[in-house]
């Protein structure tokens, strides 16, 4: 992205005392270009106001620069002037343009300290960027902030929108914007910027995932199922568009159309991802034996894959609370020592999935209280092992700035 910035020219502004500016439009750019912000305001707006002058274009566009300077530039001195300065800008240079006689010949100053002219579509693409950049700090920042990026996208897009005719960004904005929406549940605007990208020209392969999400999000199972399906076909070694087409048929219970779209994955790329899929089919069909079959083969391939390792950790443990059960609906006491005894090893055949799940994603909050749990359980049975191994985690959870009891 070229970089963001309007071209000034910052030179300390001296103030001395001086009559009351006249009309003149070269008398705007000089005293711009000599960084005397607040006194060129005031000698644009004298300049416009005035019957003959304001008839001259470059009165009005040279208005528009010393604005958008007022609206982008740090100092508040400066940016307190005027309450709306970005409007005044962007009317200014509409003015101008009304005022352009030659049509075909755009306003333009020359680039201080050079003989390179900078037009007004420069400098207006130099303004959206300008909003585009603050919209992708925001949303890129530690803790993002999704309206503070929606807002900056949306007045970027009203720059280039209505008073450009073509803005090498116009993808990257609309890419940015819909990512911003969606995070603030705006999906009407999400989906608004992510069918805009596409129209012009974006290629992006994620935003077939930001639209089904929209499309999820509002539970419109026909368009989320449209975009899942377009994606896969399009991008066929993207994992998560073949996971969210069988979401849908999961969700949908079309469990025929999942059946034979995993047994066509399975087919043509037999990888650990699709044989996730085959064994979260099985599980949603409640087939246990063919699911922990098919988890098996993925993990074989890949025993690395966080989301079969995540399906093992949660059948293994449901197993551990289906042994509970059973023991707290019995009084007999030698049945009760046997099924004590078969919770421990039901917590010994899910810990590893668990311990695994940290390796791959050590901060992940799910994967560390769901450890935690498991450690906490197993300490009953061997103290000395899993004592320290729970004392450790609590500390690794609390420099995350967890609760741990």
């Amino acid at each position: 992205m070229k970089k963001i910035l309007l071209i000034l020219l910052l030179v300390p502004a001296i103030v001395f005392g001086q009559k009351a500016p006249k009309p003149n439009t070269k008398k705007i750019l000089s005293l711009y270009q000599d960084g005397k912000y607040k006194e060129a305001k005031e000698q644009a707006d004298i300049s416009v106001a005035d019957p003959k002058v304001g008839t001259d274009g470059y009165a009005w566009y040279y208005r528009g620069l010393v604005y958008a300077t007022l609206d982008t530039i740090n100092d508040a001195s400066l940016k307190s002037l005027e309450a709306e300065p970005l409007k005044v800008a962007l009317e200014s240079f509409q003015k101008a343009e009304e005022l352009n006689k030659k049509k075909d010949t755009e306003y333009f100053v020359m680039a201080p300290g050079t003989f390179n002219p900078v037009n007004k579509s420069q400098q207006l693409e130099q303004l959206s960027n300008w909003y585009l950049g603050k919209s992708i700090k925001l949303l890129q920042q530690e803790e993002p902030d999704y309206n503070g990026s929606y807002a900056q996208g949306k007045i970027a897009r009203s720059i280039f929108e209505k008073y450009m005719s073509k803005y090498p960004n116009d993808t990257l904005t609309y890419y940015v914007q819909s990512l911003a929406a969606i995070n603030i549940m705006h999906y009407d605007s999400a989906e608004e910027a992510a069918l805009k990208y596409r129209e012009k020209g974006g290629r992006n392969p994620d935003m077939y995932l930001i639209l089904f999400q929209i499309y999820n999000d509002k539970n419109d199972k026909v368009k989320a199922l449209e975009i899942a399906k377009e994606g896969r076909e399009k991008f066929p070694f993207r994992e998560d568009f073949a996971k969210n087409e069988l979401n849908v048929y999961l969700t949908t219970k079309q469990f025929d159309a999942a059946k034979a779209m995993v047994e066509e994955q399975v087919q043509t790329d037999p990888s650990a991802e699709t044989y996730y899929l085959l064994g979260e089919l099985n599980k949603e069909l409640k087939n246990k034996p063919e699911a922990l079959k098919a988890f098996g083969k993925a993990l074989e391939l890949d025993a690395n894959h966080f989301d079969t390792n995540a399906s093992m950790a949660e059948i293994t443990y449901q197993e551990v609370g289906e042994v509970r059960k059973e023991r707290d609906a019995t009084k007999d006491i030698t049945k009760r020592q046997e099924l004590y005894q078969k919770i421990a090893q039901k917590l010994r055949e899910t810990v590893p999935y668990w311990e695994k799940l940290e390796a791959l994603k050590p901060n992940d909050e799910n994967v560390l209280y769901g450890l935690q749990s498991i450690y906490n359980d197993l300490s009953a049975y061997d103290e000395a092992k899993y004592s320290a191994k729970l004392k450790k985690l609590k500390a690794k959870m609390k420099s995350l700035n967890l609760e741990v009891d």
